[in-house]
């Protein structure tokens, strides 16, 4: 695999799951990296779908929620989580191989919800210049290699969405906010000498 292809499929795993860190594509079948590149776009399309219409397009937590306009199908600690969100992650970890998907999207969504009640409890929610700065620090290394940003074009070709529309949009709302909450969470915790917020036991309820 060029090394320009291993620096997209590491970006784009940092990219979507950096509160839980980084994963791998596994190329145990020596598939080229942008086949599996993709591959993980196809795997997201209908949540990017659902997060990019028009009507469900919105901040990141508005009013308690996340995805404010889309249909709402669960309540992680008081926060109402969207179908599309959901579905977008539940994408990713079907892309990393997880033998129950659902289960790790779920525990996912849990620690995205109860990382960022603690850091809006506690006044430590991203700016927006933080979460642009994110982003730029995200895209760049991938538009300065030719073999990465083919990868991602891959991606994006498989996910059914624009490069604007993953940078300004999927990224910037859905994923760089609780890459940074989840690094701002920790920061915070240890500086205050405080254990961090537990996630594996949140309140879940299923909407109808």
């Amino acid at each position: 695999m060029k090394k320009g292809s291993v620096i997209f499929a590491v970006a784009v795993a940092m990219i979507c799951v950096s509160v839980f860190g980084i994963f791998e594509f596994v190329n145990a079948d020596n598939t080229s990296s942008e086949k599996l590149a993709e591959s993980t776009g196809e795997n997201l399309r209908e949540g990017a779908e659902m997060l990019l219409d028009d009507v469900f397009s919105t901040q990141t937590v508005d009013n308690g929620k996340i995805g404010e306009g889309q249909k709402m199908i669960m309540n992680i600690n008081g926060i109402d989580i969207s179908e599309g969100f959901y579905k977008y992650k539940l994408g990713l970890m079907s892309s990393i191989g997880y033998e129950d998907p659902e289960a790790a999207t779920i525990d996912l969504i849990k620690k995205y919800a109860v990382q960022w009640k603690f850091a809006e409890e506690n006044g430590i929610l991203p700016s927006e210049a933080e979460v642009l700065a994110e982003v730029k620090a995200n895209r760049d290394p991938i538009y300065e290699n030719s073999d990465a940003y083919d990868s991602m074009v891959a991606f994006l070709d498989g996910a059914g969405i624009t490069e604007s529309e993953y940078w300004d949009i999927i990224q910037t709302k859905y994923e760089a906010p609780y890459a940074l909450v989840g690094v701002k969470v920790s920061d915070y915790c240890k500086k205050n000498n405080l254990d961090e917020p537990e996630w594996k036991d949140a309140d879940v309820k299923f909407y109808e």
